[in-house]
């Protein structure tokens, strides 16, 4: 799984944003990739609809403990084991 908190907002996570759809579109064998926001729902909807993202976009009003970096872009790789 690759995991990746980011903003709508955060132009550093809008910029690297591509890079993370092109992987969920190229990857097919058991690589899952997800990006979870702090923000709105219809936010985060209108910006993946307006850009044409299907990347999954989860929003949470609190992230789980391993995501509550306050840093933005943070991207974590997990393995399985």
């Amino acid at each position: 799984v690759v995991a990746n908190k980011w903003a709508t907002w955060c132009l550093p996570c809008v910029e690297e944003i591509g890079s993370f759809h092109s992987l969920h579109e190229g990857t097919r064998r058991g690589v899952s990739v997800v990006l979870a926001a702090e923000e709105d729902v219809e936010t985060v909807r209108r910006f993946a609809e307006k850009r044409g993202f299907s990347v999954p976009m989860y929003v949470a009003d609190e992230m789980p403990a391993p995501l509550r970096e306050e840093t933005i872009p943070r991207t974590y790789v997990v393995k399985p084991d």
